[in-house]
């Protein structure tokens, strides 16, 4: 056999932790809310990927089994991460990342049909998610997946003038 590249699907570990949130600036470049703040109004104390990032880590402190990996040849290229509601048994399809170098491959898809199999196999009878309306490749996936538009909404901001006394 030659040196083909096989990609695995699998249950977080902690040793996967550093990559995963070396991999975020660049996964949600140009499609987070908080760097969309942070353009409009400024850098706050930390930048956008640093909150992103501390986010990403805080939930998977919390919830290591509600993450999933794609790794290829031993090198991490994507994440997907996702929520149980038991009493409701409603599954959020929560983060779905591919590093952009392994973008195109179905990486994406792959993971978020895995997430979907983990909801199904938790007993969760409804999916939702959340993406932006400029996040036209995800929303395609999400389609094709049988995934409908629920709610849309705005969001807005502005900017406050502190009136420290």
């Amino acid at each position: 056999m030659g040196g083909g590249k096989i990609m695995v699907i699998r249950k977080f570990k902690k040793k996967d932790l550093e990559a995963i949130l070396q991999m975020t600036k660049e996964v949600w470049d140009n499609s987070s809310f908080d760097q969309a703040v942070e353009k409009k109004f400024g850098k706050r104390e930390k930048d956008w990927w640093e909150c992103k990032s501390q986010l990403v880590k805080e939930f998977i402190d919390k919830h290591p089994n509600w993450v999933l990996v794609a790794e290829e040849n031993s090198k991490i290229v994507g994440y997907a991460s996702y929520s149980l509601d038991n009493e409701r048994k409603i599954g959020d399809v929560l983060n779905n990342a591919v590093h952009p170098n392994w973008r195109g491959r179905g990486i994406g898809k792959t993971l978020h049909y895995k997430v979907l199999e983990e909801l199904k196999k938790e007993g969760m009878e409804i999916a939702l998610l959340v993406t932006s309306q400029d996040n036209v490749p995800a929303r395609r996936m999400y389609e094709s997946a049988g995934f409908e538009q629920l709610w849309c909404s705005l969001h807005y901001g502005k900017k406050l003038k502190c009136q420290k006394s």
